[in-house]
C-alpha cells in the first residue's frame, strides 16, 4: 500500500500471473521490482525480473534481509524508486 501512496503502481504479491505481466507490459514502459528482502522475496524478484526483462525496461531493488516494502516510509520509497 505504501508503494501506491508514494505514487507508483503495485502488484501486492510475490507472484505475477501472465495476465498481470501482460497488463504491466501494455501500460508501463518501465517496471521496478521491489519485494521483501528475505530469501523468498529475492527469489521471486529474480523470477519476475527474468520474465519481464524480455519486454520492459526493468530495475530490481534489493532490500535488506529483514525489510519489507511496506515497512518503508513514503520518502524512503521515493528515494529507492527514483531513477
Amino acid at each position: 500500500m505504501k508503494v501506491v501512496q508514494a505514487g507508483y503502481a503495485a502488484v501486492p504479491s510475490p507472484s505475477l500471473s501472465e495476465q498481470q505481466e501482460a497488463l504491466l507490459a501494455a501500460q508501463f514502459r518501465q517496471v521496478v521490482v521491489i519485494l521483501d528482502g528475505d530469501e523468498a522475496g529475492q527469489r521471486a524478484a529474480e523470477e519476475i525480473a527474468g520474465r519481464l526483462a524480455q519486454q520492459e525496461w526493468l530495475r530490481t531493488i534489493n532490500l535488506s534481509s529483514r525489510t519489507q516494502p511496506d515497512q518503508c516510509s513514503p520518502e524512503e520509497l521515493q528515494q529507492l524508486l527514483a531513477v
